[in-house]
């Protein structure tokens, strides 16, 4: 696959609510020792958005498999189909990334081979509607459903770097420029040495997705994009703290607790086992409200 600008990278530029539930303090965050997390490189594999504004989608899809260890690909055209019924604007190319909170909550994503992917169509034809899924499609990624969205409001360089230790990996909104595809001496490359680090636009043209994880240090933190293995280094980039202008919204997903209807109606367990496993879910539950009600709190 040859490099190549992107006309429509995705992103439809969204205003935090007060009803979005929020991380971060307002107490800037302290550094962070160096992070390396080799399972994020292995991911299975970098997916590829095509010529559709569908980074919104891909990100997510890249991000469950990795919070879920799995080895198969999963579906980046299905969640932002669902994305594009939930955003607010059907008829605009691109979406929120309060719409990919959405649907890691609800949604999930499939397996890459039960939805319809056209999103590599030349023509930049518009992406399968969420219609087109079937049954099966829509069962198999509600088992990845169930996520709770949190956004940053933390977007320093250690703000990103601490929710990255303590979630993992973080969806980030960015603006960009053609430096994201383009070399300094302006030919169109997605060649690791002419693009990396990325360079702040100096003409903002558009904003994108991508998954920020994996690797940090004092000087670079990395991140899976959704452009194939042939950009970058083998699909991944990093960009460093000149970077953090142009950051404008992040958001990390926490996995919520089975249930506890779902253990009391378990055929197997005995009940000292389901009174021991919801005391442990009350626990959870309880720890996790408590330090979202400090964060929150503190702002």
């Amino acid at each position: 696959m040859e490099a190549f600008k992107f006309e429509k990278l995705g992103v439809i530029p969204y205003e935090r609510k007060p009803e979005d539930l929020r991380v971060g303090g307002a107490e800037p965050a302290t550094p962070q020792p160096p992070y390396d997390d080799e399972a994020f490189f292995d991911s299975e594999p970098i997916l590829m958005q095509g010529f559709s504004p569908e980074c919104g989608g891909y990100s997510l899809a890249f991000l469950l498999a990795y919070l879920l260890n799995l080895t198969d690909k999963l579906n980046g055209t299905f969640a932002y189909a669902f994305e594009k019924t939930v955003d607010g604007v059907p008829n605009e190319d691109g979406t929120t990334i309060q719409a990919i909170g959405t649907a890691a909550k609800n949604s999930g994503t499939c397996l890459e081979d039960l939805f319809p992917d056209d999103s590599s169509n030349p023509s930049g034809a518009p992406t399968t509607p969420f219609s087109k899924a079937t049954p099966a499609a829509i069962q198999d990624a509600a088992l990845r459903a169930g996520w709770i969205p949190l956004f940053l409001t933390d977007l320093s360089w250690n703000g990103i770097q601490a929710a990255i230790v303590k979630y993992k990996a973080v969806i980030i909104e960015a603006e960009v420029g053609d430096e994201w595809y383009t070399a300094p001496d302006g030919t169109t490359s997605w060649a690791e040495a002419d693009v990396l680090p990325i360079r702040p636009p100096q003409e903002v043209i558009d904003a994108h997705f991508f998954v920020a994880g994996g690797k940090f240090d004092a000087q670079d933190i990395w991140f899976a994009n959704s452009w194939s293995i042939k950009w970058g280094h083998n699909g991944f980039g990093y960009f460093q703290e000149n970077y953090i202008p142009f950051v404008k919204n992040a958001i990390v997903l926490y996995k919520a607790p089975p249930s506890i209807q779902t253990v009391q109606n378990h055929p197997t367990l005995s009940q000292p086992e389901k009174l021991s496993l919801i005391q442990q879910i009350i626990d959870d539950i309880a720890k996790e409200v408590g330090l979202i009600s400090q964060e929150i709190g503190s702002l």
